[in-house]
Protein backbone atom coordinates (compact mmCIF):
# COMPACT_ATOMS: atom_id res chain seq x y z
CA UNK A 1 0.00 0.00 0.00
CA UNK A 2 2.73 2.67 1.06
CA UNK A 3 4.69 1.52 -2.36
CA UNK A 4 1.20 2.50 -4.25
CA UNK A 5 1.19 5.89 -2.56
CA UNK A 6 4.92 6.93 -3.08
CA UNK A 7 4.27 5.71 -6.85
CA UNK A 8 1.55 7.78 -7.00
CA UNK A 9 3.46 10.74 -5.37
CA UNK A 10 5.69 10.36 -7.87
CA UNK A 11 3.44 10.26 -11.13
CA UNK A 12 2.09 13.56 -9.34
CA UNK A 13 5.20 15.67 -9.01
CA UNK A 14 6.32 14.11 -13.09
CA UNK A 15 3.19 15.55 -14.30
CA UNK A 16 3.35 18.79 -12.13
CA UNK A 17 6.93 19.47 -13.12
CA UNK A 18 5.68 18.64 -16.73
CA UNK A 19 2.75 20.98 -16.78
CA UNK A 20 4.85 24.03 -15.39
CA UNK A 21 7.32 23.13 -18.21
CA UNK A 22 4.93 23.29 -20.84
CA UNK A 23 2.93 26.34 -19.42
CA UNK A 24 6.05 28.40 -19.25
CA UNK A 25 7.06 27.61 -23.15
CA UNK A 26 3.60 27.84 -24.24
CA UNK A 27 3.79 31.44 -22.33
CA UNK A 28 7.10 32.09 -23.88
CA UNK A 29 6.22 31.18 -27.68
CA UNK A 30 2.73 33.04 -27.84
CA UNK A 31 4.06 35.56 -29.17
CA UNK A 32 1.83 37.61 -27.09
CA UNK A 33 4.21 41.28 -26.72
CA UNK A 34 2.17 42.58 -24.03
CA UNK A 35 3.77 44.59 -21.25
CA UNK A 36 3.61 42.93 -18.18
CA UNK A 37 3.44 46.51 -16.10
CA UNK A 38 3.21 49.94 -17.19
CA UNK A 39 2.67 53.13 -15.30
CA UNK A 40 1.53 56.62 -15.97
CA UNK A 41 3.78 59.25 -15.78
CA UNK A 42 4.50 63.05 -17.18
CA UNK A 43 6.23 64.52 -20.20
CA UNK A 44 6.85 67.44 -21.71
CA UNK A 45 7.49 66.43 -24.92
CA UNK A 46 6.21 64.19 -27.44
CA UNK A 47 7.18 61.03 -27.22
CA UNK A 48 7.06 58.40 -29.74
CA UNK A 49 5.69 55.17 -29.05
CA UNK A 50 8.52 52.17 -28.78
CA UNK A 51 10.53 54.87 -27.52
CA UNK A 52 13.09 54.73 -24.40
CA UNK A 53 12.25 57.13 -21.63
CA UNK A 54 14.22 57.92 -18.56
CA UNK A 55 13.27 59.88 -15.28
CA UNK A 56 13.63 63.70 -15.36
CA UNK A 57 16.86 64.41 -12.52
CA UNK A 58 15.17 65.02 -9.34
CA UNK A 59 11.70 63.61 -10.26
CA UNK A 60 9.77 60.09 -9.87
CA UNK A 61 7.04 60.91 -12.19
CA UNK A 62 8.16 62.96 -14.71
CA UNK A 63 10.01 61.20 -18.23
CA UNK A 64 11.96 62.22 -21.00
CA UNK A 65 13.07 60.66 -23.77
CA UNK A 66 16.22 58.20 -22.87
CA UNK A 67 19.69 59.55 -24.33
CA UNK A 68 23.28 58.35 -23.19
CA UNK A 69 23.81 61.51 -20.71
CA UNK A 70 20.52 60.33 -18.90
CA UNK A 71 20.55 56.47 -19.06
CA UNK A 72 21.31 55.83 -15.71
CA UNK A 73 17.79 56.89 -14.91
CA UNK A 74 16.20 54.66 -17.31
CA UNK A 75 12.73 53.90 -16.75
CA UNK A 76 11.08 51.71 -19.53
CA UNK A 77 9.48 51.87 -23.08
CA UNK A 78 6.77 54.25 -24.05
CA UNK A 79 3.70 51.90 -24.70
CA UNK A 80 0.08 52.81 -25.45
CA UNK A 81 -2.85 51.95 -23.20
CA UNK A 82 -3.48 48.66 -25.02
CA UNK A 83 -0.22 47.42 -24.62
CA UNK A 84 -0.44 46.59 -20.93
CA UNK A 85 -1.29 43.71 -19.07
CA UNK A 86 -1.68 45.58 -15.72
CA UNK A 87 -1.78 49.49 -16.19
CA UNK A 88 -1.49 51.48 -12.97
CA UNK A 89 -2.92 55.05 -12.40
CA UNK A 90 -3.98 55.60 -16.50
CA UNK A 91 -5.14 59.15 -16.52
CA UNK A 92 -5.41 61.88 -19.80
CA UNK A 93 -1.96 63.96 -20.29
CA UNK A 94 -0.14 61.00 -18.85
CA UNK A 95 1.87 58.31 -21.01
CA UNK A 96 2.19 54.88 -20.34
CA UNK A 97 5.43 53.30 -19.59
CA UNK A 98 6.02 49.81 -19.98
CA UNK A 99 8.69 49.00 -17.11
CA UNK A 100 9.42 44.80 -17.26
CA UNK A 101 7.87 41.89 -19.43
CA UNK A 102 7.25 42.45 -22.73
CA UNK A 103 7.23 45.11 -25.59
CA UNK A 104 7.76 46.74 -28.62
CA UNK A 105 10.89 49.21 -28.56
CA UNK A 106 12.47 51.44 -31.43
CA UNK A 107 15.89 49.94 -32.62
CA UNK A 108 18.47 50.84 -34.84
CA UNK A 109 21.44 49.23 -36.52
CA UNK A 110 23.92 51.45 -35.20
CA UNK A 111 25.47 49.34 -33.30
CA UNK A 112 24.96 46.38 -35.42
CA UNK A 113 22.42 44.03 -36.93
CA UNK A 114 19.84 42.74 -33.89
CA UNK A 115 19.78 38.92 -33.90
CA UNK A 116 17.02 37.12 -31.39
CA UNK A 117 18.46 36.94 -27.63
CA UNK A 118 20.78 39.97 -28.36
CA UNK A 119 20.94 42.64 -25.39
CA UNK A 120 19.89 45.50 -25.69
CA UNK A 121 20.92 48.98 -24.63
CA UNK A 122 20.35 53.13 -25.06
CA UNK A 123 22.26 54.28 -27.95
CA UNK A 124 23.70 57.21 -29.48
CA UNK A 125 20.00 57.66 -30.64
CA UNK A 126 17.70 59.32 -28.88
CA UNK A 127 14.47 57.04 -27.50
CA UNK A 128 16.30 53.96 -29.67
CA UNK A 129 17.35 51.06 -28.77
CA UNK A 130 20.82 49.57 -30.16
CA UNK A 131 22.57 45.92 -29.81
CA UNK A 132 24.73 46.09 -26.86
CA UNK A 133 28.52 46.31 -27.44
CA UNK A 134 29.34 46.34 -23.88
CA UNK A 135 27.44 45.71 -20.32
CA UNK A 136 26.63 49.61 -20.20
CA UNK A 137 23.34 50.59 -19.91
CA UNK A 138 21.80 47.38 -21.11
CA UNK A 139 18.01 47.34 -20.63
CA UNK A 140 17.22 44.32 -21.64
CA UNK A 141 16.78 41.33 -25.12
CA UNK A 142 15.30 41.08 -28.64
CA UNK A 143 12.84 38.35 -29.07
CA UNK A 144 12.97 38.17 -32.41
CA UNK A 145 15.41 39.37 -35.41
CA UNK A 146 15.41 42.54 -36.83
CA UNK A 147 14.39 42.88 -40.31
CA UNK A 148 16.25 45.45 -41.56
CA UNK A 149 14.01 45.25 -44.83
CA UNK A 150 10.34 45.66 -43.41
CA UNK A 151 9.19 48.92 -45.20
CA UNK A 152 7.83 50.38 -42.14
CA UNK A 153 11.21 50.93 -41.12
CA UNK A 154 12.73 54.47 -41.72
CA UNK A 155 16.31 55.77 -42.50
CA UNK A 156 18.66 58.31 -40.37
CA UNK A 157 21.89 59.99 -41.34
CA UNK A 158 23.41 60.05 -38.16
CA UNK A 159 26.96 62.45 -38.00
CA UNK A 160 29.65 61.11 -35.34
CA UNK A 161 32.13 63.36 -33.07
CA UNK A 162 35.12 62.64 -35.38
CA UNK A 163 33.08 63.79 -38.58
CA UNK A 164 32.01 60.60 -40.36
CA UNK A 165 28.30 60.17 -40.84
CA UNK A 166 26.66 57.13 -40.76
CA UNK A 167 23.30 56.21 -42.66
CA UNK A 168 21.20 53.80 -39.83
CA UNK A 169 17.90 52.37 -39.92
CA UNK A 170 15.34 52.41 -37.43
CA UNK A 171 12.52 50.06 -36.63
CA UNK A 172 10.82 47.91 -34.09
CA UNK A 173 11.00 44.54 -32.69
CA UNK A 174 9.61 42.46 -29.71
CA UNK A 175 11.87 42.95 -26.87
CA UNK A 176 12.02 41.39 -23.05
CA UNK A 177 12.41 44.13 -20.79
CA UNK A 178 14.79 44.03 -18.24
CA UNK A 179 17.34 46.00 -15.91
CA UNK A 180 21.17 44.82 -15.99
CA UNK A 181 23.47 46.29 -13.53
CA UNK A 182 27.32 46.66 -14.47
CA UNK A 183 29.14 43.19 -14.28
CA UNK A 184 26.21 41.19 -12.97
CA UNK A 185 27.87 38.04 -14.07
CA UNK A 186 30.07 38.62 -10.75
CA UNK A 187 26.81 39.60 -8.70
CA UNK A 188 26.73 37.17 -5.13
CA UNK A 189 24.61 35.46 -3.81
CA UNK A 190 21.45 33.21 -5.36
CA UNK A 191 20.71 35.39 -7.98
CA UNK A 192 24.21 36.12 -9.20
CA UNK A 193 24.85 31.94 -9.32
CA UNK A 194 21.60 31.62 -11.12
CA UNK A 195 22.92 34.25 -13.64
CA UNK A 196 26.35 32.47 -14.03
CA UNK A 197 24.10 29.24 -14.90
CA UNK A 198 22.06 30.91 -17.23
CA UNK A 199 24.96 32.77 -18.81
CA UNK A 200 22.61 35.92 -19.06
CA UNK A 201 20.41 38.38 -16.84
CA UNK A 202 17.77 36.22 -15.77
CA UNK A 203 14.02 37.73 -15.85
CA UNK A 204 11.33 37.96 -13.15
CA UNK A 205 9.19 34.82 -14.59
CA UNK A 206 11.98 32.82 -15.49
CA UNK A 207 12.96 33.22 -11.63
CA UNK A 208 9.48 32.79 -10.63
CA UNK A 209 9.28 29.56 -12.68
CA UNK A 210 12.83 28.34 -11.27
CA UNK A 211 11.58 28.87 -7.64
CA UNK A 212 7.94 26.94 -8.37
CA UNK A 213 9.85 23.92 -10.54
CA UNK A 214 12.77 23.83 -7.16
CA UNK A 215 9.99 23.98 -3.95
CA UNK A 216 8.29 21.27 -6.47
CA UNK A 217 10.89 19.01 -6.39
CA UNK A 218 12.29 19.30 -2.76
CA UNK A 219 8.24 19.04 -0.73
CA UNK A 220 8.12 15.30 -3.33
CA UNK A 221 11.78 14.35 -2.25
CA UNK A 222 11.35 15.30 1.41
CA UNK A 223 7.69 13.45 1.21
CA UNK A 224 9.40 10.15 -0.27
CA UNK A 225 11.61 10.55 1.71
CA UNK A 226 9.95 10.67 4.99
CA UNK A 227 7.54 8.10 4.04
CA UNK A 228 9.97 5.74 3.18
CA UNK A 229 11.97 6.03 6.17
CA UNK A 230 9.15 5.77 8.45
CA UNK A 231 8.00 2.78 6.09
CA UNK A 232 10.98 1.09 7.03
CA UNK A 233 10.90 1.20 10.71
CA UNK A 234 7.35 0.61 10.78
CA UNK A 235 7.66 -2.96 8.67
CA UNK A 236 11.02 -4.17 10.67
CA UNK A 237 9.68 -3.82 14.02
CA UNK A 238 6.77 -6.00 12.79
CA UNK A 239 8.76 -8.57 10.60
CA UNK A 240 12.47 -8.38 11.19
CA UNK A 241 12.41 -11.27 8.32
CA UNK A 242 11.37 -8.83 5.92
CA UNK A 243 14.10 -7.05 5.58
CA UNK A 244 15.36 -8.18 1.52
CA UNK A 245 11.68 -7.28 0.53
CA UNK A 246 12.21 -3.62 2.75
CA UNK A 247 15.39 -2.87 0.92
CA UNK A 248 14.12 -3.65 -2.45
CA UNK A 249 11.14 -1.13 -1.80
CA UNK A 250 13.66 1.64 -0.33
CA UNK A 251 16.05 0.92 -3.41
CA UNK A 252 13.17 1.86 -6.05
CA UNK A 253 11.74 4.75 -3.56
CA UNK A 254 15.28 6.34 -3.97
CA UNK A 255 15.98 5.91 -7.72
CA UNK A 256 12.64 7.61 -8.16
CA UNK A 257 13.95 10.39 -5.51
CA UNK A 258 17.11 10.52 -7.95
CA UNK A 259 14.99 10.64 -11.03
CA UNK A 260 12.93 13.52 -9.82
CA UNK A 261 16.01 15.24 -8.22
CA UNK A 262 17.41 15.11 -11.72
CA UNK A 263 14.24 15.58 -13.82
CA UNK A 264 13.54 18.68 -12.08
CA UNK A 265 17.30 19.96 -12.46
CA UNK A 266 17.07 19.15 -16.26
CA UNK A 267 13.67 21.56 -16.80
CA UNK A 268 15.84 24.19 -14.30
CA UNK A 269 18.71 24.34 -16.24
CA UNK A 270 16.50 24.65 -20.20
CA UNK A 271 14.46 26.83 -18.67
CA UNK A 272 17.81 28.95 -18.07
CA UNK A 273 19.44 28.57 -20.93
CA UNK A 274 16.71 28.76 -23.36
Amino acid sequence: MQTIKLSKLFLQTTLLLLAIFILYFARVGAGDVAAEYTQSYQTDEQIPFGALVSLVNGSEQKIEIATNNNARNFLGVNVSDSGATIAVDKHENKTQVAVNGKTVVLVSDISGLIKKGDLLAVSAIDGVASKALSDENIIGAAIVDFDINNNKNTYQNIAFANGQNKNVIIGAIEMELFRVQKNTAGRPGFIGWIENVSGKPVTPFKMASVSIIALAVIASITAMSYSAIKNTITQSSRNPLARPIIMQALTRIFVSIIIIAAFGCILIYLILRL
